[in-house]
């Protein structure tokens, strides 16, 4: 006995953003049919990988993560670049994860530039988790690279008045971040859309947890997502 599969049609279509600039530039969305539905329809766009390296070295590594990056982990820049030319990653994340202990805002800066003139993949710029250090330096970084088209986040509620108008006035993609819960992300997606910060000027990052939340929960608020 065969099994025929009625696909759903979908009324709505997920905006599409350009991420990066210049001949690296990469599009994402543009999905008119749920995840990984391909008997419902091709996505436009495939999925795309994006490497994480942090502005300082991570000490507290186990051996055998730090292995493949071991000669190139005490330089921002270097690191980037084999990402980019060994794994051949498609976006290259930059976690501020000095701004967890003292640090020099210029020289912060000076690390995600060496990466901009390293690398012509598009970058995510992200924080540290310490709120108030993060929407300081993120707006900065939002200031020191007009044009660059960069990814900055996590613009979360607590900070997305402040941090959102740094990222729209520079004409970067804001990444709204938010507990795993669609009431919550939509929330958030209307308060920078009043900042003019909407369509193709926002990406949504939903966030997983390891624990407390099963894996089949945190899939489906992934697929109410693009319904809602």
């Amino acid at each position: 006995m065969s099994l025929s599969i009625i696909p759903t049609t979908y009324n709505g279509k997920v905006t599409e953003v350009t991420l990066g600039h210049g001949p690296s530039a990469l599009k994402i969305g543009g999905e008119t049919m749920l995840p990984f539905d391909t008997f419902e329809g091709a996505p436009p766009h495939p999925p795309r990988l994006a490497m994480s390296i942090w502005d300082c070295m991570p000490t507290e590594w186990p051996q055998a993560i730090r292995e493949p990056f071991v000669d190139v982990m005490n330089d921002t820049a270097s690191w980037a670049r084999k990402c980019v030319s060994v794994f051949h990653a498609d976006l290259i994340t930059v976690t501020l994860k000095s701004l967890e202990g003292d640090f020099e805002v210029e020289a912060v800066i000076d690390r995600v530039r060496r990466v901009a003139e390293t690398v012509s993949v598009p970058l995510i710029i992200w924080g540290s988790g310490q709120k108030e250090k993060d929407t300081v330096v993120l707006g900065r970084v939002a200031r020191e690279f007009p044009g660059r088209n960069l990814i900055i986040g996590p613009v979360e509620a607590s900070n997305y008045h402040d941090l959102g108008k740094a990222i729209r006035d520079a004409g970067h993609i804001a990444a709204a971040s938010t507990p795993i819960d669609i009431n919550l992300a939509k929330q958030l997606n209307i308060l920078l859309g009043n900042q003019g910060l909407q369509g193709t000027k926002l990406v949504m990052d939903p966030t997983v947890s390891s624990i407390g939340y099963g894996l089949e929960y945190c899939y489906s608020v992934m697929e109410r997502t693009p319904l809602a």
